[in-house]
C-alpha cells in the first residue's frame, strides 16, 4: 500500500477504522481515513494538495453493499470491484447525483473526468452511459443506442455538437436534443438523427406524437435534395444544405451508356408485342446507363457498408440488364454480388446492392460490369460487357 504523510497531525483520540479495514489499508488525514484503492487514486491525484482537497468523511460502504466512497472538499472517489476507483466532481458529479448516483441507470463511473478533443468540454464514462459537459450546454447524460449513433456521427465534433438535454423517455422510445439536431430512438426503428429543415418540418407536425411518428432512417441524399423516412411517411428537404449522413461533398458518379436505335416504324410493335395495351416500342433511340453509388455506412444496419449499381433506360422499354457488382477495399475485393438479371428497364433506376457486414476502416469502391439487351427491332440489340466503377470513398467505421 502506498504511503504519504498526513496533512496534519491526528487527533489524540484516533477514530475507528471504516468497516472491514485493517490499519495498513488506510491513512488518517486529520480525523478521516482514506483506504484501499480509493487511497491509491487519491495519492495519484496529489492527495490533500490536489484538486479534491481534504477528506470530509470516512470511507463508506454504499447501499448496494458492493461499492465504497470517500467524500472530499471538492468531490468524491467511488470504487466498485467492476469499475475500479474514479473521482467525480463538478457539474458532471451534480448530474450523476440527479440521475441516482450509482443506483441510477448510469451506475458506477468507469473513467476519470476527461478533457474532450475540442479543448472546451469534459466527459466521464459510466457503466450505463456517459455525461458530457460544455460551458454552453452544461452537463447531460447520454447512453445506449442514442450514444452509439452520436458516436457514429462524430461525437461533439460532428454536426450534432453537444447534447442539450438528458436522454428523455417518450411513449415508445427516447431522445436526446443536441446543439445541431436530435437523435430519436424507438424499439421498432433503432436510433436516428434528425436535423435541419427535415427536423423543423417534423417538429411542426408534432414530433413523434404527430402524423409521421418516429424516424425510421437517417437522412439520405436524393436528386434535388435530401429525404428521411419515418414510420408513417417521408419528409423531403430540397437544396444542397449539408447535414450528417452524407456530409462529405457529393461525388459525381461516372456512368456507362449503351444506345440502340429502332428499325421499326411507329406503327410496328416489337417482337414481343405490346404489353397491357402499351404502345409499341419505337421508333427512336433507347439510351441505357449504368452507374455505381458511393460506398456508405448503412442507415438501417450500423456497422455495415452498402454499395449499389443502378441501371435505367430512357426512350423506351428495354428487356434486361445483366449485372455483376463487387466491393473493393484498398484495391482488393472484399465481397461480391453474383450475376443478377434486372428485367423490364424503364426511365427509373433499378438497383442491385451488396453489403459488407463487418466494417473495417479504409478506402472503398464498387466495381463491376453490366450488359444490356434491348427489344427485338433495335440495333444493336445487345451490348458488350461494360465496366462500371463507382467513386472511391474513405469510410472510418466510427
Amino acid at each position: 500500500m502506498p504511503t504519504t504523510t498526513p496533512a496534519a497531525p491526528t487527533s489524540a483520540s484516533t477514530p475507528p477504522l471504516p468497516p472491514g479495514r485493517e490499519p495498513n489499508d488506510c491513512i488518517l488525514y486529520e480525523k478521516y481515513y482514506v483506504c484501499g484503492l480509493i487511497l491509491e487514486k487519491y495519492i495519484a491525484m496529489d492527495g490533500p494538495r490536489g484538486s479534491l482537497g481534504m477528506p470530509t468523511s470516512n470511507e463508506k460502504v454504499l447501499p448496494d453493499q458492493v461499492g465504497r466512497v470517500s467524500v472530499f472538499e471538492h468531490g468524491s472517489i467511488y470504487w466498485s470491484p467492476s469499475s475500479d476507483a474514479h473521482p467525480i466532481r463538478g457539474r458532471i458529479g451534480d448530474k450523476w447525483g440527479q440521475k441516482g448516483w450509482e443506483g441510477g441507470f448510469l451506475h458506477y463511473p468507469t473513467s476519470d473526468e476527461l478533457r474532450n478533443p475540442d479543448g472546451r468540454g469534459l466527459h466521464q464514462t459510466f457503466q450505463g452511459g456517459s455525461i458530457y459537459y460544455s460551458p454552453e450546454t452544461d452537463a447531460h447524460s447520454i447512453g445506449g443506442l442514442i450514444r452509439d449513433k452520436w458516436a457514429e456521427k462524430g461525437w461533439e465534433r460532428g454536426t450534432l455538437g453537444y447534447p442539450t438535454t438528458d436522454e428523455t423517455g417518450v411513449t415508445g422510445g427516447a431522445f436526446n436534443h443536441f446543439q445541431g439536431g436530435s437523435i430519436y430512438w424507438s424499439s421498432s426503428d433503432g436510433a436516428h438523427p434528425v436535423w435541419g429543415a427535415i427536423r423543423d418540418k417534423w417538429a411542426a407536425s408534432g414530433w413523434e406524437r404527430g402524423d409521421y411518428r418516429f424516424p425510421a432512417s437517417d437522412e439520405f441524399r436524393v436528386d434535388g435534395g435530401w429525404q428521411q423516412e419515418f414510420d408513417q411517411g417521408i419528409i423531403a428537404a430540397p437544396g444542397d444544405y449539408v447535414y450528417g449522413s452524407e456530409s462529405d461533398p457529393i461525388l459525381e458518379i461516372p456512368t456507362v451508356t449503351f444506345e440502340g436505335r429502332s428499325t421499326l416504324s411507329s406503327q410496328t410493335p416489337d417482337s414481343d408485342g405490346p404489353e397491357n395495351g402499351e404502345p409499341p416500342t419505337g421508333p427512336g433511340l433507347i439510351s441505357c446507363t449504368g452507374a455505381g453509388s458511393n460506398p456508405h455506412n448503412s442507415v438501417h444496419h450500423p456497422g455495415t457498408i452498402d454499395t449499389t449499381i443502378k441501371v435505367k433506360c430512357i426512350g423506351g422499354r428495354a428487356d434486361m440488364a445483366e449485372v455483376e457488382w463487387n466491393l473493393y477495399r484498398e484495391g482488393f475485393p472484399v465481397t461480391f454480388l453474383p450475376l443478377k438479371t434486372l428485367s423490364n428497364l424503364r426511365d427509373k433506376n433499378l438497383a442491385a446492392a451488396i453489403s459488407l457486414s463487418r466494417c473495417v476502416p479504409g478506402n472503398y469502391q464498387g466495381i463491376g460490369k453490366v450488359k444490356f439487351t434491348l427489344p427485338a427491332g433495335y440495333t444493336p440489340r445487345v451490348s458488350n460487357w461494360m465496366e462500371v466503377a463507382g467513386p472511391k470513398k474513405y469510410i472510418s467505421c466510427e
